[in-house]
């Protein structure tokens, strides 16, 4: 499966509780193929960076689009780890 960085953009003030309930809702509703791995949020600008691991960018834009309807998906990556004890 390949991993990638989703982007989100609050639409409005989001409260910590609001983010709390739809990471319940995305972990009740995840189907196979689908593995969400870290999230941050940025408080001063209303947004969350997730990882996910999925099949394609596709699946994931579409389960997040109907999942997550208070933070829209702005922009999606693919990218490729790097473990800091890869270089030790």
């Amino acid at each position: 499966m390949a991993r990638y960085l989703v982007f989100h953009t609050g639409s409005e003030v989001i409260s910590q509780e609001e983010i709390v309930e739809a990471a319940r809702q995305v972990q009740r509703s995840l189907p196979a193929g689908l593995q969400w791995l870290n999230s941050w949020f940025i408080p001063s600008e209303y947004r969350m960076v997730c990882e996910w691991e999925a099949a394609d960018e596709q699946t994931l834009q579409r389960f997040l689009g109907a999942a997550v309807p208070m933070l829209p998906v702005e922009v999606i990556h693919e990218v490729e780890p790097i473990q800091p004890d890869w270089y030790k």
